[in-house]
């Protein structure tokens, strides 16, 4: 009889035990957290960042870009399989693209899910939302795989770091308008925002027997601002300019009567170093006009629907000087360029270069809702 007890308590518990295991693996199916393909990809970012802080002696040494593998990360242990993080992650695929510049690294992930999700490159993005035109305002095509912008369009805004406003108010979003798209998906760029003013030069010049300077960027004190500015984390941080690119600048002179407007002329001399930022170009803006009168840097038509032309920039410097003398390079206006002695101070509206694996996060590209990068 105490046996028959037993043998009832014992299947009971077994029982109960059995219940128990079923209740909890039901509990972990139906309460199991997945999460969105956004947040994985912030999960991938994070991962990844563990992942080096680990391994530091493996972090990429050349400029560039690594593609690190999803599977590394999982059999490191520092984020699970897709198909445990996302509901559909048997359909996935992943890998983080591991960007060096100079001594910034960028992790940017990519996310793959059949036909539901696929992380976005911006350039991609945009190339995707525009229609390239041949006459009119919008996205035109620069016949060696690259595009721009032209006339009166409202959809080339992107946000990047921020400014104070007056009065100390809180910081405002810093607005930049895209100028172009190179061939290799580089996003060229212009902040609408630089407080600083300065002086392209300020050498005594013997040809004028005054401290007029010299328009020799190579020489220049606009190259060492330009130099500084990169270091400068009061106008973005290092984690932001981590998401631009370093180029070459376009240094030769320009005749104030020459009418091109492919670059050909003022990026016949390149820089010798790469800079993280430089300063619009004469045939950008002259470029970006639809006015059929806009033919050189002087002809106030230029300013005409053209998304580089506006009222509240003041003057400010371009890079390209005047080869007529030694001590006169190009300032702007907003609507037009004229000479100017280098010695004069004027504004600083940086240009820069969007990383091209920067990923699409969101907006439209507008003023009031510009693009921004993940």
């Amino acid at each position: 009889m105490k046996k028959n007890k037993l043998i009832i308590v014992a299947s009971s518990i077994i029982g109960l035990l059995v219940l128990l295991l079923i209740v909890l693996w039901l509990l972990s199916i139906f309460n199991h957290k997945y999460y969105t393909y956004e947040e994985v990809e912030a999960k991938m970012v994070s991962a990844t960042e563990k992942f080096y802080k680990n391994n530091p002696d493996i972090l990429p040494v050349n400029d560039g870009k690594t593609i690190l593998p999803y599977n590394t990360l999982v059999e490191n242990k520092f984020i699970e399989p897709l198909n445990e993080i996302l509901k559909d992650g048997d359909t996935c695929s992943a890998e983080v693209n591991v960007i060096k510049n100079d001594n910034n690294y960028s992790y940017i992930p990519k996310l793959t899910c059949s036909d539901k999700y696929s992380t976005i490159e911006l350039a991609q993005h945009i190339l995707n939302n525009n229609e390239v035109v041949s006459e009119g305002s919008g996205l035109y095509s620069d016949g060696k795989g690259g595009y721009y912008f032209r006339g009166k369009v409202n959809n080339n805004y992107i946000t990047l770091g921020s400014f104070q406003g007056s009065n100390n108010k809180s910081d405002i979003p810093l607005l930049w308008q895209i100028i172009s798209i190179t061939s290799d998906n580089r996003i060229k760029i212009r902040a609408l925002h630089y407080a600083q003013k300065v002086s392209y030069d300020t050498r005594y010049n013997e040809t004028k027997n005054i401290n007029v300077g010299y328009n020799d960027f190579e020489m220049s004190i606009l190259k060492e601002k330009l130099k500084e500015i990169e270091n400068d984390e009061s106008f973005l941080t290092n984690d932001q300019k981590s998401k631009l690119v370093k180029s070459k600048l376009c240094i030769n002179k320009r005749s104030s009567s020459d009418t091109s407007r492919d670059g050909s002329t003022e990026c016949a001399i390149l820089s010798e170093d790469e800079y993280l930022f430089g300063l619009m170009y004469p045939y950008e803006f002259i470029r970006a006009s639809i006015d059929n009168n806009c033919k050189n840097m002087y002809d106030l038509s230029c300013q005409n629907f053209n998304i580089l032309s506006g009222d509240g920039f003041g003057s400010f410097w371009t890079i390209t000087s005047n080869p007529s003398n030694d001590y006169e390079a190009y300032a702007c206006d907003g609507y037009t360029f004229f000479p100017s002695y280098a010695n004069r101070e004027r504004a600083l509206y940086l240009t820069s270069y969007v990383n091209p694996y920067a990923l699409f996060k969101s907006g439209e590209g507008t003023r009031d809702n510009p693009y921004v990068i993940k």
